[in-house]
């Protein structure tokens, strides 16, 4: 089981949301622009750890792509805040 904070799981939400995989590179000026500037200040520490952690990798110089677990991850995130639940109650009246 892979432990991840908030930001971490921000940027595996974005990157799926981007349907990055493992072919497909996003660049980390993409990946700074589409997040919310209160995610800034740590990224580059935030994908650092995500490195270690065997989630993302680095393609090239500041270019990264997933692993296979990071791909499902980051679908799994995405997918999961796209799913909404509505609660339908049928009220009775008088």
């Amino acid at each position: 089981m892979i432990d991840l904070d908030d930001d971490e799981k921000m940027i595996m939400e974005m990157l799926g949301k981007l349907d990055i995989s493992q072919n497909k590179n996003v660049e980390y000026e993409t990946i700074q622009k589409k997040l919310k500037p209160m995610y800034h200040a740590n990224l580059r520490k935030n994908i650092n750890r995500l490195i270690t952690k065997g989630l993302i990798r680095l393609y090239r110089t500041n270019n990264y792509s997933l692993t296979d677990e990071g791909l499902r991850v980051a679908h799994f995130f995405f997918f999961f805040r796209q799913e909404k639940t509505y609660d339908f109650r049928i009220i009775k009246r008088g």
